[in-house]
């Protein structure tokens, strides 16, 4: 055989080389290249010994060394690794090269990280990233969480979700109505809070209150006049109404007759403003005037939505000859309820109105004012052919509360603008 060339000679160098950095074996133990003297570099080399010898996998692998990068020997570059390219060649490379191929394509995934973490938070977890990065659960007025990177909301205590659109968080308007302070979705959607009579209904905590003005601890004054003469009478209002006049038979110088107007006293809310009125309810029977001829008829109604507060007078004797007092002159004040947004109440005095006079020498000048917050209910005493005595019923006047009936309005109902009670 002639003496191997320089190129075999390199040839075979670089093999086994390159061999020894990919198997792991000794370059000794490789065959003469079986295609001898001139084969070209590529060609399929035998290890027999190798794969008796438990190095598998150089058997039937084409090794193909390049000068790229390496010595004239094989060798790889001062710092580096031989590296098999897909084809199975051996290449000059460096770890870092080696190492480079990540997982999708982004180096950063490379590193191991924790279920849900990514690069702007847990996604399983964070309701400001869930599911993905920058999807916000968060809604209007609604407390929100992401569990599994799915979003729950629920509306925050107070508020409801009438329209149902929660679901779509920031894109929707959330929780948008209050549930907790208005009588028409009071505790839920479309719960209306239903007013007693003469009443309002409110709504505190989710609960609806219905609210009445009604009048309390009764007392009568002393009667004023002739205690003996004529017969007992009574023309008070019913329990809860108040006296919003009179009206009977009398002139400019004495009363004969009267009857009292009862009113029951009415609340309105109306844009958050409370207003009192009056609704009357009927009048009592005429007391006095028994066997009398025809004489004027008078009447002393209280102005619309004023109740009497005051009722004053005099007593005298009718005329020369008579020997007892009789009523002779009878005032009445009447006044407006205000009430404000916290139910406290205020009295604003108003029109005084008298029927009868004085006589030139009064037996008795009375005055009875009902006390602070008080109102009159009607009026009681002794009456005949005259009024001879009168006393004034008073009570207190009182906001009553009491838990109130609701209604659901049906589907298509929705709206939380409080309506006029």
């Amino acid at each position: 055989m002639a003496p191997a060339t320089p190129e075999l000679r390199w040839t075979r160098a670089s093999l086994a080389a390159a061999v020894l950095l990919t198997g792991g074996c000794d370059p000794s133990s490789f065959d003469e290249l079986t295609q001898g003297e001139g084969a070209p570099i590529g060609a399929q080399v035998r290890n027999d010994r190798d794969a008796a010898s438990g190095h598998a996998g150089a058997r039937g692998v084409t090794q193909q060394p390049t000068r790229d990068g390496g010595g004239l020997d094989g060798s790889a570059p001062e710092g580096g690794a031989l590296r098999v390219d897909a084809s199975g060649s051996a290449q000059p490379g460096d770890a870092a090269t080696a190492n480079a191929a990540l997982p999708n394509g982004d180096a950063s995934a490379g590193e191991a990280q924790p279920d849900g973490a990514t690069s702007c938070g847990d996604t399983l977890r964070d309701p400001k990233n869930c599911g993905v990065c920058g999807y916000d659960c968060g809604a209007p007025s609604a407390v929100v969480s992401c569990v599994n990177g799915t979003c729950n909301r629920t509306c925050a205590s107070g508020y409801d979700d009438c329209d149902n659109d929660r679901v779509h968080g920031s894109e929707g308007n959330g929780c948008e109505s209050r549930v907790d302070n208005d009588v028409n979705q009071c505790g839920a959607c479309r719960k209306r809070c239903v007013p007693p009579e003469y009443g309002i209904a409110t709504c505190s905590g989710q609960l609806c209150s219905g609210h009445t003005m009604v009048l309390t601890d009764f007392a009568a004054s002393p009667p004023h006049g002739n205690t003996t003469g004529g017969g007992p009478f009574s023309t008070v209002c019913l329990d809860g109404e108040v006296m919003t006049g009179i009206s009977g038979l009398g002139d400019a110088n004495i009363v004969y007759a009267l009857r009292v107007h009862c009113a029951r006293l009415e609340l309105k809310r109306v844009n958050g403003v409370t207003n009192v009125s009056t609704r009357a309810t009927w009048m009592t029977d005429m007391v006095g005037g028994v066997n009398l001829v025809p004489v004027p008829a008078f009447s002393l109604p209280c102005p619309p939505n004023t109740i009497v507060t005051k009722v004053s007078g005099s007593t005298g004797y009718y005329n020369a000859a008579a020997t007892v007092p009789s009523i002779k002159r009878l005032s009445l004040t009447c006044s407006a309820v205000k009430v404000d947004a916290d139910f406290a109440m205020t009295l604003a005095v108003g029109t005084a109105m008298q029927i009868g006079q004085d006589a030139a020498a009064p037996i008795e000048v009375f005055d009875e004012p009902c006390r602070q917050l008080g109102a009159a209910a009607g009026l009681s005493g002794r009456s005949g052919a005259y009024l001879d005595a009168v006393a004034v019923h008073c009570g207190k006047l009182a906001i009553r509360q009491a838990p109130a009936g609701t209604v659901t309005a049906p589907t298509g109902a929705k709206g939380s603008t409080s309506v006029a009670q």
